[in-house]
């Protein structure tokens, strides 16, 4: 199994980048629990007495907050939870990995992976303002105030506090990663109509046993010809029956580049419809003809369906 291969799989790359580095990040502000220390301002300022009214021992030593105060801790570790789920679709969608379950193809999506990185991404940002919230009113009620200040010594936000602040940035970027880089190939939105027909190689050229041409029309960008041809070909040699195979290059390819896309697969049919102007592709097996496309409303009339004796799936949405 080949992993990053194609745009389409690189596209999730800086995704999953961002969302590990904010499972890291808040995970790492949950174990050090650390959200406010007593800084020193000046040794002029410093009293030579021991702490707490001194402060040669107390400088970025003391927590501001006691471990019953630092409950609100627990949001960090939550929010890595979402992100690890958003971790675990990415991998799926990376090694092509059959989705048979109906949980498991709702994770996958989308919409389902930007709801949970902005959930670990609230949840980061909830944890940053109650820290905020907690430390300065520690500081401001706490009884000994007044002699911290005459010691020298404020409060300093420390290492768990930035890190949350980071792990929700970093969240936020793998959403921005998200919209930018997986929207797929910007394609004309134009309706073209094409009439052919579709006939297997070995029907088109009976004298020409050894031809290799397997793609025999497309108006596809390269990178979505070189997976639909291995959609295919993998197809052909797992599956036997027409619908089978037709169901899983529609399926197999939607995965890919999003709905709804349209198969047809037959040893001779014709058809004529209504198609985008770059995506559209027939090919060629050697007992098989294979069509796909992805089409829309026309803007004058609907098209007539065509009577064929091939596998159609979802061909009443053009």
């Amino acid at each position: 199994m080949k992993f990053f291969r194609g745009k389409d799989k690189t596209q999730y790359g800086l995704n999953a980048l961002f969302g590990g580095l904010s499972i890291v990040l808040s995970f790492e502000a949950f174990r050090q629990n650390s959200w406010a220390k007593w800084s020193q301002l000046s040794f002029l300022d410093c009293l030579p007495l021991p702490p707490p009214l001194g402060c040669y021992e107390f400088d970025s030593s003391r927590e501001v907050l006691t471990r019953q105060e630092t409950d609100f801790a627990w949001f960090t570790f939550l929010s890595a939870v979402p992100s690890g789920i958003c971790e675990f679709a990415i991998l799926v969608l990376i090694t092509d990995q059959d989705r048979e379950s109906a949980a498991l193809k709702e994770i996958s999506s989308k919409r389902a992976r930007a709801f949970l990185t902005l959930l670990s991404a609230a949840l980061n940002i909830l944890t940053f303002f109650i820290s905020i919230f907690r430390v300065s009113v520690t500081s401001t009620l706490t009884k000994t105030t007044h002699i911290f200040h005459t010691a020298g010594l404020s409060v300093a936000y420390s290492t768990s506090f930035y890190m949350v602040l980071l792990a929700a940035i970093s969240s936020i970027m793998a959403l921005v990663c998200q919209h930018r880089y997986e929207e797929g190939p910007k394609v004309d939105a134009q309706l073209v109509r094409t009439v052919k027909q579709h006939m297997a190689r070995n029907l088109l050229h009976p004298a020409n046993k050894g031809s290799s041409k397997m793609i025999t029309f497309s108006s596809m960008p390269p990178d979505m010809e070189e997976a639909a041809a291995e959609i295919a070909v993998r197809a052909c040699v797992d599956l036997r029956m027409e619908e089978d195979i037709a169901e899983r290059v529609k399926r197999r390819f939607e995965s890919q580049f999003g709905p709804t896309w349209h198969c047809a697969v037959g040893t001779a049919f014709g058809s004529a419809l209504h198609h985008r102007a770059r995506e559209y592709i027939e090919i060629a097996m050697p007992d098989l003809s294979i069509l796909l496309f992805r089409c829309g409303e026309p803007t004058a009339s609907k098209p007539k369906a065509s009577k064929n004796h091939s596998s159609m799936s979802d061909s009443s949405l053009c």
